[in-house]
């Protein structure tokens, strides 16, 4: 097992695994941004190339999405990794689990409760 820091604010996590990525986390690197003529350009230089890659926490990602809703709107609804608690973790959340009827599979996306105003699993195609 090794640690490693969220780029933005430091906190350290142990990770395990092929890919040594936080769990429920977000892993950019300068190559994903960048495209000719573009902010960060997509120049060829090794030392650019091969810059530092940022790890973003949980909670980080949920900065940036809250921050920039066309990332999240692109990301779609339910679009982070499968959360697989009683409630979700975020706004941001899906889990699957079988049907009530057990033929189907049946996702639930995590949704604002107006009447409570907290998060809430609700179908998918409901």
């Amino acid at each position: 097992m090794m640690k490693i820091q969220c780029g933005e604010c430091g906190r350290s996590f142990d990770v395990d695994g092929e890919h040594s990525l936080i769990d429920k986390g977000l892993y950019l690197t300068p190559r994903m941004w960048g495209y000719y003529g573009g902010f960060t350009d997509n120049n060829p230089w090794e030392e650019v190339r091969d810059r530092e890659e940022i790890n973003l926490c949980h909670d980080c990602c949920l900065r940036l999405m809250r921050a920039f809703p066309s990332i999240a709107r692109a990301m779609g609804e339910g679009g982070h990794h499968p959360c697989s608690t009683d409630e979700p973790c975020c706004e941001f959340a899906w889990r699957c689990g079988e049907a009530p009827d057990g033929k189907d599979i049946n996702v639930e996306i995590a949704a604002l409760d107006k009447e409570s105003n907290k998060i809430k699993w609700v179908p998918l195609n409901g």
